[in-house]
C-alpha cells in the first residue's frame, strides 16, 4: 500500500523541503540559491566538525560528510542511522542542504566538503516552520546549511558488512526462533517470493496494492517495471535462484514513536532478504539502507508490514498488511571483495 509506504518512508528517510523563503539578513533566497557567489568561499571559511555544523549558527563554515541529493550525512554510519528514523536523528546525523540550484548534487552517496552558512530552520521559516518544512518536524527544529561551495572528495563508498557492524549499529535484530510473529512473516515473505517468481505482474500489483507509476509496467521508475521488466536486477536473479534461503530481521527505533505511539501487540515491521548466489561469508545487510535492491546486491529484500490503525486514522481499528520494496536503490556501493 503506497500511502502507508509514504508514511513509513517519512520516518525512515527524512528529507529536505523545497519551499523557498527569503533570508532577511542578506536578501538571498537561501533555500533555492544558497549564498551569493563568493560570499562564503572555502578559503575564508572556518572548518568545523559535523556536530558543530549541526548545532551552531555560523556565518561561513566548511564541513565534511556524505552527500546524497539535498542531504549531508555524518559519514556512512550517519547515513545508516538516518535511514532507520527517529526523533533526534536529524540533528545528530543529517543536515539538509539549501541552495543546490547552482550545483549538481550526486544521486548516490559521495564524500564531500560543503562551505556555507549554518543555522536553524526556524530562522528561515519563522513560527510556521513545523507546518511547512519536514526539516522542522515534531517541533524540535533542525539545522540547515545554506550552500556557498561544494567539493566532491571521492566516489560512492562501499557499504559496511559483517555481524560486528550490524551489532554495533543496532538497526537490524535477528529475532529468536520462538518469536511470536515468525510464522506470519515467513508465510508473507514466501508469498511475496512466489509472486515475483510466478512472473505475473497483475497478481503482484494487486497483492502489493500498487498504483500510479508503481503499477505501470512500462514506467521505468515504477516498482512493477523494476520487478518484472528491467534487466539485470536482483528480482530477475531471484527468479533464477532454485531455492533461495531467507533471512529475517526486525527493525529497531532509537526511541519510541511520539507521533503514533507504541506499536500494538499484532503490529509487525520486518525486513526479509533472500540470498542470491552461493556465498558463505556474511554479505547480508547491516542496516535497512542496504536493503535497497541495487542491481549489484547479493540479496533481494522486502519489508513485511502489519499494523492496526489508531484513533487519529480515518478508519481506526483496521488491520493493514503491506509489502514494501525499494526498487531503484541509489545507495552505497557493493564491496569489490569479501573475505573467504
Amino acid at each position: 500500500m503506497r500511502v502507508a509506504l509514504l508514511a513509513i518512508l517519512m520516518l525512515l528517510c527524512p528529507g529536505s523541503s523545497a519551499v523557498a523563503q527569503t533570508d532577511p539578513r542578506t536578501g538571498a533566497d537561501l533555500i533555492t540559491y544558497g549564498l551569493p557567489a563568493g560570499a562564503c568561499a572555502e578559503a575564508i571559511s572556518t572548518p568545523v566538525s559535523f556536530e558543530a555544523a549541526a548545532t551552531t549558527p555560523l556565518e561561513c563554515a566548511s564541513v565534511e560528510g556524505l552527500i546524497v541529493w539535498a542531504d549531508l550525512f555524518e559519514g556512512i554510519e550517519g547515513y545508516y542511522r538516518v535511514n532507520r528514523g527517529g526523533r533526534y536523528v536529524l540533528r545528530s546525523s543529517l543536515i539538509p542542504i539549501y541552495g543546490l540550484s547552482r550545483f549538481e548534487p550526486p544521486e548516490r552517496p559521495r564524500p564531500a566538503r560543503l562551505t556555507g552558512r549554518t543555522g536553524e530552520c526556524q530562522d528561515i521559516y519563522g513560527p510556521d516552520a513545523v507546518m511547512v518544512s519536514p526539516d522542522c518536524r515534531l517541533g524540535e527544529g533542525g539545522p540547515y546549511i545554506a550552500l556557498g561551495e561544494m567539493t566532491l572528495l571521492g566516489e560512492t563508498p562501499e557499504r559496511l558488512t559483517g555481524e560486528a557492524v550490524r551489532t554495533r549499529l543496532g538497526l537490524l535484530v535477528e529475532p529468536s526462533s520462538d518469536w511470536t510473529h515468525r510464522a506470519y512473516v515467513e508465510a508473507r515473505a514466501r508469498h511475496w517470493l512466489s509472486l515475483v517468481r510466478d512472473n505475473d505482474p497483475a497478481a503482484y500489483s494487486a497483492a502489493a496494492e500498487l498504483y500510479g507509476k508503481d503499477a505501470d509496467l512500462d514506467d521505468p521508475d515504477g516498482d512493477l517495471h523494476a520487478v518484472f521488466r528491467a534487466s539485470g536486477t536482483v528480482f530477475e536473479r531471484l527468479r533464477a535462484e532454485p531455492s533461495p534461503s531467507m533471512k529475517i530481521w526486525t527493525i529497531t527505533r532509537p526511541e519510541p514513536d511520539t507521533v503514533r505511539g507504541p506499536p500494538l501487540p499484532g503490529d509487525v515491521t520486518a525486513l526479509v532478504c533472500f540470498k542470491l548466489g552461493t556465498w558463505q561469508d556474511d554479505r547480508w545487510p547491516v542496516a535497512p539502507a542496504d536493503a535497497d535492491n541495487n542491481d549489484a546486491r547479493p540479496f533481494a529484500c522486502v519489508m513485511i508490514l502489519r499494523w492496526t490503525t489508531q484513533e487519529e486514522d480515518l478508519r481506526p481499528g483496521e488491520v493493514i498488511e503491506a509489502y514494501s520494496i525499494t526498487s531503484h536503490g541509489p545507495g552505497l556501493g557493493e564491496p569489490a571483495a569479501f573475505g573467504d
